[in-house]
């Protein structure tokens, strides 16, 4: 019953956050590995690391405004017991925009199935063709709130992103009082099967 109940989390629930920052906060993140860490934690980067997620880090990521559809999305990892790798999830419609390389930061919204998520002032790290974008996410399910990092990598390309991950992370499951939620510091990684997640 939890796994079914996580996947409800992941692609049915309505989640609604934001990761505004004061002007202080924003200006420690560099887009360094060591920034990012400071922005989780040393526990987020080791769990996101055994999930073999790709960290593109540096200061001048590629613009990356625009739409871009995830399909078929599947997950590739799990530290989640008795997940099943290779489960397809709804597709994912990917919208960034607002980025500003001056402070690393730009907006996003994702639209997945009846999920929404929308983040302000997100951080982006990158060079050349490959970026990162790094969010902690409000989650409300079954009148629990829990917290989650997640991040996304790829490599921006004419077409759109290639070989786009979306690893998500549990932060803060507040006691679980239902038992629906995935344990803390376990999480999943989602790739686009195909390879190219296309602009729309």
């Amino acid at each position: 019953m939890k796994n079914l109940n996580v996947i409800i989390l992941v692609v049915l629930s309505v989640v609604l956050f934001s990761c505004s920052k004061d002007d202080e906060e924003t200006k420690e993140f560099d887009g360094s590995i060591k920034s990012i860490e400071n922005f989780f934690s040393p526990e987020v980067l080791t769990a996101m690391r055994n999930l073999g997620f790709t960290f593109n880090t540096g200061a001048n990521p590629p613009i990356i405004n625009g739409s871009y559809l995830i399909t078929p999305m599947i997950s590739q990892s799990s530290s989640v017991p008795n997940d099943v790798i290779g489960t397809v999830y709804a597709d994912a419609l990917l919208k960034f925009s607002n980025q500003l390389n001056e402070k690393l930061i730009v907006d996003y919204e994702s639209i997945q199935g009846t999920s929404t998520q929308v983040g302000v002032n997100s951080f982006i790290s990158g060079i050349d063709n490959k970026f990162s974008v790094f969010l902690k996410v409000n989650t409300t399910l079954d009148g629990n709130t829990s917290v989650m990092a997640i991040a996304y990598s790829g490599t921006l390309t004419t077409n759109g992103i290639e070989n786009v991950q979306y690893v998500l992370i549990m932060l803060d499951d507040n006691g679980d009082p239902k038992n629906n939620l995935i344990e803390n510091n376990t999480g999943r990684l989602f790739v686009d099967k195909d390879g190219i997640s296309v602009k729309q």
